[in-house]
């Protein structure tokens, strides 16, 4: 009985951890995660994005990341998001401007370092 309380434990250790996809948790161990899918509970999006008048095809914004708690959210802090240029309106239209701390939604892309600076892509860029 003890054993099986011990695992039902570690699981739901697990799955609260899994649930904080913060930029806080990204950063405090960044190799654990290059590369790899991930998904961010994002707050809002301050604009305008970095490089908006760049002629590049992607935007790169910084986000107000959440840690998601079970149902309820804390602020997460901050990371960069680079998403298509197309893509740029909407995106700042779905995730927001203003913090509502009772709503975050998820964002999923993949966990990069470029120039000494981590962001999480889902532009398609190669």
């Amino acid at each position: 009985m003890k054993k099986l309380l011990l695992l039902l434990s570690l699981n739901l250790v697990s799955l609260v951890t899994a649930q904080d996809w913060s930029a806080q948790r990204l950063l405090a161990d960044p190799d654990k995660f290059i590369g790899q899918k991930v998904t961010l509970w994002i707050f809002n999006v301050r604009v305008p994005a970095h490089n908006a008048t760049d002629d590049v095809n992607f935007r790169d914004f910084s986000v107000y990341t959440a840690k998601r708690i079970n149902t309820t959210y804390e602020g997460g802090g901050y990371i960069d998001v680079r998403v298509s240029r197309q893509d740029a309106s909407s995106f700042t239209k779905k995730y927001g401007t203003t913090t509502d701390y009772k709503i975050a939604r998820q964002f999923v892309g993949t966990f990069r370092s470029e120039n000494g600076t981590f962001l999480v892509d889902a532009s398609g860029a190669p």
